[in-house]
Formats: C-alpha cells, sequence, structure tokens
C-alpha cells in the first residue's frame, strides 16, 4: 500500500468524519425532525453501503467514489432544509468510506496494518466535529471546503501514484461457499458492542473524553498490526476476550483511589455491591457492617480491627479510613473479598474486579504481547 496514498486516505477519513458530525450538531440538532434526520443520515450511512458495495464493484473506480463522498458531504451544508442535508451527508459518508476502504483493502494484499491506520481516524473526527458541533466556534465553512480540498487531492494523488483512476476491483460475488452464517457472530459482535456504549453510564468518563478517544484511535490501529502477527481468528478471540473481561468490572468497579499510609483504599459501599453484601452504616458507633447470609464482618472508623460472624477479630495492615462513607485496606478487601483493586495508570482512579476477571485478563495481555513480539513486517512501499 502506498504510504502517501493512505495517508491522504485516512486524513480524510478524519475530516469526513469530523464533517458529518459537525453537520449534526451545529445544523440538525435542535430541530423538530432531528430524530427523523438521525435515522436517515444512519440508514444512508450504513445500510447503503451493502448496495452502493456493488456498484462501486461494478465501476471499478474507488477514488472517484471516495471524492464524490467528500462532494457530496460537502454539499449537504448548502443545501435548504434539515432531512435532504441529512440524506446527502449520510449517502456522502457512505460513499467515502466504501470507496476509500476497498481500496485500502485491495493494495494491502493479505495484510491488515493499513485497513487498520484507515479507519482509527474516525473516531478522532468524530470527536471534534461533536465537540465543535456543539460549541459556538465559528468556521462551519472549513468543513466544506476542507472536503472538497481533500476529495480533489485523492483524485489526483490517485492518477499521479497508478497512472489511471481504474482500481482494479474484483469481480462482485455474491457466492459464499460457507454460507453467509459466518457473518452472524461478527454482526452480534457489532449489535452487543452498540448496545452495551448506548446503555451503559460512566460519570468519569467526561474527565477522560480526549484521553479515552485517543485509546480508541490507537485501538483500532494496533488492531490491525495484531491481526497481521497474530492471524486473524486468533487477533480476534483475545480482544474480545480482553472486552468480556472489562466488561465484567462493571460502571460501579471504576473510583476514584485514596491512599493512606503507603496503601490504597476502597470504599466499603462498593466491597458491598461487588460482593453482594448488605451495607449498614452507623453513625451512633461509627462502624460499617458487611452482611451476607451467616457471614459477617463488622469495620470501625480508624481501627484496624475487624470482627467476623464468629467473634473473631480479624487484622488489617492499616485502619479503616472515612471519607463520605468506610473506606476499607485494599490488601485486606483483596485478602477476604477474592477481588484485585488496579490503579489505573495516569489518573488518580481505580478499578475493582474479582481476581479470577484480573488474572484471565492478564493471561489475554500477555498472549497478546507476546504475538505482536513474534515479529514480521508490514508491506511499506
Amino acid at each position: 500500500m502506498s504510504k502517501k496514498m493512505l495517508f491522504l486516505y485516512s486524513l480524510t477519513h478524519f475530516w469526513v468524519d469530523l464533517s458529518c458530525a459537525l453537520l449534526v450538531f451545529r445544523t440538525l440538532a435542535g430541530g423538530v425532525d432531528f430524530a427523523l434526520c438521525l435515522l436517515l443520515y444512519n440508514f444512508c450511512a450504513f445500510a447503503l453501503q451493502m448496495p452502493f458495495g456493488l456498484l462501486a464493484d461494478r465501476l471499478d473506480r474507488n477514488g472517484v467514489v471516495s471524492a464524490a463522498g467528500c462532494a457530496l458531504t460537502a454539499l449537504a451544508y448548502f443545501l435548504p432544509g434539515t432531512v435532504p442535508a441529512a440524506v446527502a451527508a449520510g449517502v456522502g459518508n457512505a460513499l467515502f468510506h466504501l470507496g476509500g476502504g476497498i481500496d485500502v483493502l485491495n493494495r494491502s494484499g493479505e495484510r491488515a496494518w493499513a485497513l487498520g491506520v484507515f479507519v482509527s481516524p474516525g473516531a478522532l473526527g468524530l470527536f471534534l466535529g461533536t465537540l465543535w458541533g456543539r460549541g459556538t466556534a465559528p468556521g462551519l465553512l472549513l468543513a466544506p471546503a476542507g472536503l472538497l480540498l481533500l476529495g480533489g487531492a485523492v483524485l489526483w494523488l490517485y492518477r499521479r501514484i497508478f497512472g489511471t483512476l481504474r482500481s482494479g476491483n474484483a469481480p462482485a460475488d455474491l457466492d459464499a461457499p460457507g454460507g453467509y452464517g459466518v457473518l452472524l457472530p461478527l454482526f452480534l459482535v457489532v449489535v452487543l458492542r452498540s448496545y452495551m456504549g448506548m446503555n451503559q453510564a460512566f460519570p468519569w468518563k467526561g474527565e477522560w473524553a480526549l484521553l479515552l478517544t485517543l485509546a480508541l484511535v490507537l485501538g483500532k490501529t494496533a488492531g490491525g498490526f495484531a491481526m497481521d502477527r497474530l492471524g486473524a481468528e486468533r487477533a480476534s478471540a483475545v480482544s474480545l476476550g480482553l472486552s468480556a473481561a472489562l466488561y465484567q468490572t462493571e460502571t460501579s468497579g471504576v473510583f476514584r483511589s485514596k491512599r493512606s499510609g503507603g496503601e490504597s483504599y476502597v470504599p466499603a459501599r462498593l466491597l458491598a455491591e461487588y460482593g453482594g453484601y448488605r451495607y449498614v452504616w452507623s453513625d451512633a458507633d461509627h462502624t460499617a457492617v458487611l452482611s451476607k447470609g451467616r457471614q459477617f464482618y463488622r469495620f470501625r472508623w480508624y481501627d484496624s480491627d475487624v470482627e467476623d460472624e464468629t467473634g473473631t477479630l480479624l487484622s488489617m495492615k492499616n485502619p479503616a479510613g472515612f471519607s463520605d462513607g468506610l473506606w476499607i485496606p485494599c490488601s485486606f478487601a483483596e485478602e477476604q473479598f477474592a477481588c484485585t483493586v488496579r490503579d489505573i495508570d495516569g489518573t488518580d482512579y481505580a478499578v475493582l474486579v474479582s481476581s479470577e476477571v484480573a488474572a484471565e485478563a492478564q493471561s489475554l495481555l500477555s498472549e497478546l504481547q507476546e504475538g505482536l513480539a513474534a515479529g514480521g513486517g508490514y508491506g511499506w512501499e
């Protein structure tokens, strides 16, 4: 894959997604027909990729399809009415992704690294376009101007590098020797990711919005390289396994960590939710009780002794703390409740997970790191 062409496609991908998000949140949002516009935009941008893909294969001019997508998205900014603008932007988005995506796939051979590089900037474009659209910063026309400039650059560079606008696409073939059922698990993964993203609340993500977006960009890029090193099946299994392990932490597992006496602390209320315990705090004697069935723990603030259901006093390395509720030293929590508390690097947050999930995640991560370290080139031209 030509590095120059890949860079231009990736830059254009960033700008197309930024421009679409800007249009949605600056022009379409707030109108009485916003729900309809959003539905039409998403339908055109995603569902229409199937029939448009067949047409693009037959046209055999991927650069032209990509540039047409840029032009149509730019046109959306000047159409009267929000519904036509939503349709034009959606169709333009679909055409660009098809043209650029097919070309990157075709010219990468059996390698996936280039596809990861091409796909990843879109997430950053959506993030910045959403911020721009929800704000009041001027310069709305910079988006269509950039689209037209980049679309023209794609056509110019394409002809200059390859000497023709023809792409050499394989003939469109609807035969599936293995059956279309093999696509069902991939489809369900997309549905699950969408469902989890729409239904999980992360109250802490506002502070890390840019960091999380950059992590998403890095993850998409790394996915292509991981596939080349590990193979498609193994890379998918490892990445999905890590995702499943992280999903097990749930939203409540993340908390702002506290330290005292050289040790991290975990909120007793969070520990109760994690283990399915009943949590009772008494202001009268400054104690917190965690109980489940016959199991029982009584903590007292600023005391390192813990009473269990038999009346035995268990000793903690450091005393329990108090800050809007009782806090328990992590060493005791990990010893008694089969959990693990991991600090999140570069932040003052930590995450509470079961020891089993933490061990499985570490195993999968080690397997991924070993595979990536195995070596192999990436076919730079």
